[in-house]
């Protein structure tokens, strides 16, 4: 840090820390500061919009913008952040060239990180088998996600697995919820068009909420249009429950239904984002970061949060919602504070009122409120929602592209086509309820896998006494390896006996550990030549 420069660090890419950055150079143009930016990401995502690239009516790269494009006055770190000092006034972020940290010094430290949809502080499943709806590439894993099963399901002969295929669970029915449930929806239509061994008939969407109408934020009669659409449109409602926990077989509602499905999208509301949480000494509430009306953090004069990060209390006593055009307002107050305590000035309180809310319903139709008491639905509020939201688009360059992709998705059809973002993973964490299956006797081998937490029981089917319980494990114990290690299909069944969760071992990586890794291979030879003596027992004693 340069001798006499203030440097002012944002934290998260979002509208929150990209208008920050905006303003801070606006307001601070002739001071002596260095503005740095740090995000996961080299692009902003325009999340209003996000929704509309399941289907197709907008490109992979419509609704992103390149920081660098965006903030060409601003210093820029793409890296992941490990840790924040508030101390010692220091950001440590990762590099992904070398082992090392790089340590960032701040005289003023901006946290606009957002939340976090990880769920990993949940125990029933979400985490590991829930589609997220969070960033740009979880929208295009979803999109990916509805082709494979689709695909799937055209040429499946088992019919509780093609219901399976073609059932999709949305979980909470907020304005992303709702809005990804009518994007799927007609998804799913342009997609029947393209498989037509598939019948619109075999469509089961289910949207779950736990109040009784959706669109909380609206007015309930707006809330009762919507849901009377999305009941045209084919979807379910399952209102007043909520989705209690996720298997790899089952979306499972509060009220103990099991709905078999191979797709459960989670929009519930997301979890305090991990770095904050992790941070010493810092005051939360509610999954928020508190702050003053001023928006700085309570209890430091040199932090400041905005956005979905931060807990804001309005004069009128309601906490900010965490919408972009709050995010966006919220921005400039901050900046405007972090000018005036630099220039020694009265720092302002935060003061907004909403001049509106729209939700796009799918297929030219949507909902909306303005100035809280205009209420519009159908092809006018569809009209409105799209114009304001273009024209919020920042650079003229992304307008047009986005303009142009509209009126092509009016006259060319949908492309079904797979795009590979991630790579395959080398474990997974599975979760199961009670008496769930995780395997059958005469399944290909495909993984090894250890017990996290719960009990199963192996179970072998005889010709002539049916099926007899061998052994039962706990946590600490793995399964699976017979068939792995002799090549062949599973020789017996495994049944969870209480909620359970796994590692699962793809069966490619589980071999080469056991041929390099001379102690884990004696261990395995040992514990199967075990097993096989006492099922060889077992068949004796039967």
């Amino acid at each position: 840090m340069q001798k006499g420069v203030r440097r002012i660090v944002i934290l998260g890419g979002g509208f929150g820390g990209v208008y920050t950055a905006k303003y801070l150079h606006k307001f601070l143009k002739d001071s002596p500061v260095e503005i740095c930016l740090v995000n996961r990401d080299n692009y902003m995502t325009f999340q209003p919009m996000l929704a509309e690239v399941i289907g197709d009516a907008l490109g992979v790269y419509d609704t992103v913008s390149a920081l660098s494009s965006l903030l060409p006055k601003t210093t820029l770190y793409i890296n992941e952040i490990e840790k924040i000092d508030l101390k010692e006034k220091k950001v440590f972020l990762a590099c992904p060239f070398k082992k090392q940290h790089i340590v960032l010094e701040f005289n003023e430290l901006v946290l606009a990180l957002g939340n976090s949809t990880d769920f990993i502080h949940l125990d029933n499943g979400v985490a590991q088998h829930a589609l997220r709806f969070k960033n740009l590439s979880d929208t295009l894993i979803l999109r990916n996600h509805i082709i494979n099963v689709f695909e799937a399901a055209a040429t499946e002969r088992d019919p509780l697995l093609r219901q399976a295929l073609l059932t999709f669970v949305i979980a909470g029915a907020g304005f992303t919820g709702t809005e990804v449930a009518a994007e799927v929806c007609d998804f799913i239509a342009k997609m029947l068009k393209k498989i037509p061994t598939i019948k619109k008939q075999e469509i089961r969407i289910y949207l779950v909420h736990s109040k009784d109408v959706i669109l909380n934020e609206l007015s309930p009669s707006l809330g009762l249009y919507a849901m009377e659409l999305l009941r045209k449109k084919g979807v379910t409602l399952r209102t007043g429950l909520k989705v209690e926990s996720v298997t790899p077989h089952h979306a499972v509602l509060s009220n103990h239904e099991k709905i078999p499905s191979k797709t459960v999208i989670s929009t519930a509301p997301a979890n305090l984002n991990l770095v904050l949480g992790a941070t010493k000494d810092l005051p939360v509430s509610h999954d928020r970061v508190k702050t003053l009306p001023n928006l700085q953090v309570e209890g430091y004069d040199h932090v400041w949060a905005l956005g979905d990060a931060a807990q804001i209390v309005l004069p009128n006593g309601h906490l900010a919602p965490p919408t972009a055009q709050f995010a966006v307002r919220e921005a400039k107050t901050l900046a405007k504070n972090i000018a005036a305590k630099l220039a020694q000035k009265p720092l302002a309180n935060f003061d907004f009122k909403p001049l509106g809310l729209l939700a796009a319903l799918g297929h030219r139709k949507a909902v909306g409120e303005l100035f809280g008491f205009i209420k519009i639905s159908g092809f006018l509020a569809w009209l409105m929602w799209r114009g304001i939201y273009w024209s919020k688009m920042p650079g003229i360059s992304r307008k047009l592209k986005v303009l142009f992709t509209w009126l092509l998705d009016l006259f060319i059809p949908t492309e079904p086509v797979v795009l590979n973002v991630h790579s395959k993973k080398m474990m997974h964490h599975l979760h199961f309820k009670a008496s769930e299956m995780v395997f059958d006797q005469g399944d290909l081998a495909d993984y090894l896998y250890i017990i996290l937490k719960g009990r199963v029981a192996i179970i072998k089917k005889f010709d002539r006494d049916g099926e007899k319980i061998l052994k039962e494990l706990e946590a600490g114990n793995f399964f699976g390896e017979i068939a792995l290690t002799k090549d062949i299909t599973r020789t017996a069944k495994v049944v969870c006996m209480e909620p359970t969760d796994l590692i699962a071992i793809p069966k490619e990586e589980f071999l080469v550990m056991k041929d390099n890794f001379l102690d884990l291979d004696k261990f395995l030879t040992t514990t199967q030549q075990e097993r096989l003596i006492e099922l060889e027992k077992f068949k004796k004693n039967s």
